[in-house]
Formats: structure tokens, sequence, C-alpha cells
């Protein structure tokens, strides 16, 4: 009775199986990208998607129930129940599959490796998976370099294999870079004592000790005790370039220890000779300078010394100063001066030739010199100069006495007498035409001098040295 119970059993489980065939065609292996780059020590990642592509069908047969209990008499006892396990298991199947086919999804086991070459180590998130037929499966895959691997470019294979037997390869090229060291050189200070307000220039030098390019980084000047970033200039260097990075500060009043730093492309190993320490010391503000009276006073200083090459370059610098500010009236003032120079200059240019044309005996060139210099001198109402160039006008005409010492001695009094007349009287009659003019002249001068004095323009020295000369050469007159 036990035999017969499992041999039904047995039948009602094979007679609701479904009888099931699939196949599988082939494999794909895709990838998001065709290379990485990294650097040793680096990690990169990227996915990769993978198919089973197949067919399935399901066909199933449920052979018909015959069994039927055995009748039962009443010229017995009554049979034995059957035992509870086969009770149980009849129980449990009856529940749990129905007499009808159960649907089965078709799938394919995948299992994915890679062999990299020496220094690498290729890991998956899934290695091993069941992939249902014509579905993505989606795998991130992690490449590793490791710190001592030899910079270059590699192949790293992908291989994927179903249970079936199919097979898929993928390569990915993995460039392995050699770090890059950023070198902070040397830091100087383009602008000299700056003053809160200026603009200064830091210059940084900077060397890309590498390969391969920076790409931008960043030279940063930050405050030494605050840690507060003031300035700060993009640049890139190529592979193996030095060159000089511009940082400007818009400057506020203090001392400064200043920290420059350039900022670690990825990766960087070396960092330590990325700083760079300098000390600086900004003044006060700026009071706005008067360039035009700075230059005005150094030209008086030169003028008053006799100095007429330097005076005239100071007056001129006074002149264009005070017309850069609209300033006609001082302007005007420092073009008299450069006309004084000028003609000082051009007189004693003169009265050097003459002394030169004298000491190689041209008596005659001499004296036309002279005679040229004491007109300008004249006219600058220089008594000085003008008694030297007539005394080297009686030295030369008795020079030209002793040469012709044959003829009597009035042969050449009457006519240096009225030589001596005739200059007296011209340069007297210049003398009285222009005193009023020169009176005008050293008023207006007296006053512009007392008027810098008031204002505190030049010193009391300076006042007094000028006023003195001043008025010498008017008494002179």
């Amino acid at each position: 009775m036990k035999r017969i119970s499992a041999s039904i059993f047995l039948l009602l489980i094979l007679g609701s199986m479904a009888t099931i065939s699939a196949s599988e065609n082939d494999v794909q292996l895709n990838i998001s990208i065709s290379s990485i780059t990294l650097y040793p020590g680096q990690t990169e990642t990227f996915d990769i998607t993978v198919i089973s592509n197949g067919e399935d069908t399901q066909t199933s047969t449920s052979p018909p129930n015959t069994y039927s209990p055995p009748p039962t008499t009443t010229t017995g006892p009554d049979p034995p129940p059957p035992p509870d396990n086969l009770l149980n298991v009849s129980r449990s199947y009856n529940l749990s599959m129905p007499s009808h086919i159960r649907p089965m999804l078709t799938t394919s086991r995948l299992m994915l490796t890679s062999n990299p070459p020496e220094g690498f180590t290729v890991k998956f998130s899934r290695s091993e998976l069941n992939a249902v037929f014509n579905e993505e499966e989606h795998v991130s895959v992690e490449v590793y370099a490791s710190q001592d691997i030899i910079p270059g470019e590699y192949k790293i294979p992908i291989h994927l294999r179903s249970n079936s037997g199919h097979y898929a390869t993928v390569e990915v090229t993995a460039t392995v870079l050699e770090y890059i060291d950023m070198i902070l050189n040397e830091v100087s200070i383009l602008s000299d004592a700056p003053n809160e307000g200026e603009v200064v220039t830091f210059q940084a030098s900077v060397t890309n000790n590498g390969t391969t390019g920076t790409g931008d980084v960043m030279c940063a000047v930050y405050d030494k005790h605050t840690n507060e970033r003031i300035a700060y200039s993009i640049f890139s260097l190529d592979a193996g370039e030095t060159g000089n990075v511009d940082v400007q500060w818009a400057s506020l009043e203090g001392i400064y220890e200043l920290k420059f730093f350039i900022s670690s492309p990825p990766h960087e190993k070396i960092v330590s000779n990325n700083f760079y320490f300098l000390s600086l010391e900004v003044g006060p503000p700026d009071i706005e300078r008067n360039f035009g009276e700075e230059y005005y006073n150094e030209g008086m200083a030169h003028f008053g010394a006799m100095e007429w090459n330097e005076a005239l370059n100071s007056f001129e610098m006074s002149k264009m100063a005070f017309e850069a500010k609209g300033d006609a009236f001082n302007a005007s003032l420092a073009q008299l001066y450069i006309g004084l120079c000028n003609n000082y200059i051009k007189a004693q240019d003169l009265y050097n030739e003459g002394l030169a044309a004298e000491a190689e005996g041209n008596f005659e060139l001499a004296k036309e010199k002279f005679k040229a210099a004491e007109a300008i001198y004249t006219e600058l109402e220089d008594r000085d100069m003008i008694n030297s160039c007539f005394n080297k006008l009686l030295i030369l005409c008795k020079e030209d006495e002793n040469a012709m010492s044959t003829y009597p001695w009035y042969a050449f009094a009457i006519p240096l007498g009225a030589i001596a007349i005739y200059i007296g009287l011209t340069n007297k009659e210049k003398f009285v035409a222009r005193q009023d003019d020169t009176n005008d002249r050293y008023a207006f001068i007296f006053n512009d001098l007392e008027k810098k004095y008031a204002d505190g323009e030049i010193s009391e020295e300076t006042y007094k040295n000028l006023t003195e000369k001043w008025k010498k050469r008017l008494f002179n007159n």
C-alpha cells in the first residue's frame, strides 16, 4: 500500500511539470568610454553594459488524473489511513503547485573577468550575474594604477563569458601620466616703497617640472598671519616650461608677511616647493604731488647755481606739468626761465668758442665770438659776463697792437677809441630802452618768490638766497 501511494505522488508531480526549452544566441559587451587617463596611485571608474541575446519556448502536458480510490467494502475492517508524512506532502503540493503549467523566466549565467597588465587592478561591481535574455545589465568597472607603475599607454582587456559558452571582449586604453611638480622659484616686487592705494605688482617665477601641461592653476597671495587671500592670478604652463606670473594688489597701509602659493595640479606629489615668503611695508596714502612746483623749484636751484642745462631741463618738465594741470600762469613763468636758460647756454657756448679761438691764435674769430656773446649777455643784463667779454676784446685788440708794432700808436688809438665809444653808446641805448621792462620783470620775480615762500612751497633759506641774487643783479644794472 505504501508503494502504491508513493507511485501516485510521483505521477502527480510529473504530470504538473512543464517541458521547457531555451536557446542563447550571443552575448554583447558595450563600454561607455574607450580610454582613460590617470596618475600612479589613482583609480578611474567607468560603466559597461552586458546583454545575453536569446530565445525561449515553453510547452506542457498534464496527464489525466486516472487514479480513483478502491471501492469500500463492508465485509472487512476499514483500511488504515495513509501515513501522515505522505498526507502532508500531498497537501503541500496541492497548495503550491497547481496542475496547469507554471511560467518560468529564461536566464543566462554571465561572468566578467580581466587580465590587466602588470601594475593594474580591475574590479567589477558584479563579476557574476544572471541576465534575462535580451535585457541590459549595467556593471561598474574600477581600474587602479599602482604607485610604482611606469608612466605610459596600456591596453586593459575585459572579457564576458556565458554558461552556454559565448564570449565577448573589449579593450580600454589606459594612459598613465607622470606626476607634475610645480616649483615656485622666486617672487619679486615691481613697485618700490608703495603707498596705500597704489597697485603693487608681484612677479612670480614658476617652473612646470613635468612631462604634461598643468592646465589652469592659481598663484595666490596670502597674509601669512590671517591666512586671508588678498590677490591671485590664473595661469598655465606647458611641460618643462618656466614663466613669470604677475599678481596685482591694491595695497593698504601696513607691514605685511606675505605667503605665495601655487595651487597643485591633480596628483602633484611634491608641494613643499610651491611656497614663497616675503615681507612688504606699505606707507600711508600719498598726498597729491604738484610736480610742476617740484620741477620749478628744482630749476630755480640750478638757475641760481648757474647750471644752465640742468635748469633748462627742470623748467621744461615744470612747464609740461603745469600745462597738464591747466595752470597757464605758472606754465608761462616756466617758459620765461626756459628762454633765459637757452640764452645763457648760447652765450656760454659763444664765450667758450672765443676762448678756443684765442688759444689757437685766431684773434679775429675770437673777437667775433666774444662780441656775439657780449650781445646776448647784454640782453640778459649779466654785468659780470658783459665785463668779461669787454676785457677779452681789449686784450685781443692789444694783441693786434703788438702784432703791428711797426705802425705808430695813433694809427690804432683813434679807431680803438671810436670802437669803445660806439660800443658804449650802443649798449647804453639798449640798456635805457630795456630799463622799464627790466624793472617790471624783477618785480614779477620778487612777487613770485614771496608768494611761494608764504605758501610754504620753498624754504626760507631758498627764498633768501634767490632774493639776494636777484637783488644783486638788479642793483648792478
